[in-house]
């Protein structure tokens, strides 16, 4: 009996990464969590943007889906790739900074958009490269009504609350007993993390979900793990060179 290889989508690993794994799955597709831009104020004081995410429309067929959180470029503003051209609507929505925001992120916002959708699938891997937790206050403006109205995401949003997160930099882990313990150990001294996480055996079993340490750091706090569920499956790593 054949089995269909799973259908993988990756939002923006380092270059190349994606071809590499086109060498072993039938398809996969390369998204991006946005463009992440500078700033420019040379006309006036406000500065409007598009988030610049590729999500491919047919989400929901997907089985994994990789995340890096870590891959950041910052790129100068180009009006020409925030402006739209095929507006159906009465209403006109930018992204709007104002000085002194220097650059415009939009990765938090597009993270909790994939993540509304993939939550719609009935089953998921999502595999993350973790870095560190950042909240930013997002300003929505209509051009042709001019208000302006906003909301705020961190990086984990798409996140429980009950799991905690704490910004922490090392490089200094152990690998408890696990599928990937032997992995791991081969890539000890390319590993690097940002972010630790508390999870509460409260919240695993109230929510029926299985938690499996992959990495800790020496003060005994969890940095890389699987949380399986019935449907949604994550598997939280540190930032690791040559990731696929």
């Amino acid at each position: 009996m054949k089995f269909s290889k799973p259908k993988i989508c990756t939002f923006s690993l380092p270059k190349g990464q994606t071809l590499l794994l086109e060498n072993h799955f039938d398809e996969v597709y390369e998204g991006s969590l946005g463009l992440v831009q500078r700033a420019n104020y040379q006309i006036n004081d406000n500065c409007t943007f598009l988030p610049n995410s590729n999500i491919p429309k047919n989400i929901q067929e997907y089985d994994i889906f990789i995340f890096d959180f870590n891959n950041v470029e910052i790129s100068e503003y180009n009006s020409l790739l925030n402006r739209r051209t095929d507006t159906k609507s009465t209403t006109e929505i930018y992204f709007k900074t104002s000085n002194p925001q220097k650059v415009f992120d939009p990765r938090m916002f597009v993270v909790n958009r994939i993540f509304e959708a993939i939550y719609k699938k009935g089953k998921s891997v999502n595999i993350i490269f973790s870095a560190e937790q950042e909240t930013i206050n997002y300003e929505l403006l209509d051009v042709l009504t001019r208000n302006v109205s906003s909301i705020a995401f961190n990086t984990y949003s798409f996140l429980s609350e009950n799991i905690g997160i704490l910004n922490k930099f090392g490089t200094e882990l152990t690998f408890p007993p696990s599928p990937c313990q032997y992995l791991f150990e081969q890539l000890a001294k390319d590993l690097n993390y940002k972010a630790v996480f508390q999870v509460e055996n409260y919240f695993l079993e109230s929510h029926d979900l299985n938690l499996i340490p992959l990495a800790i750091n020496n003060d005994e706090e969890l940095v890389a793990f699987i949380l399986e569920s019935k449907t949604h499956n994550y598997v939280f790593l540190p930032d690791i060179k040559g990731k696929v």
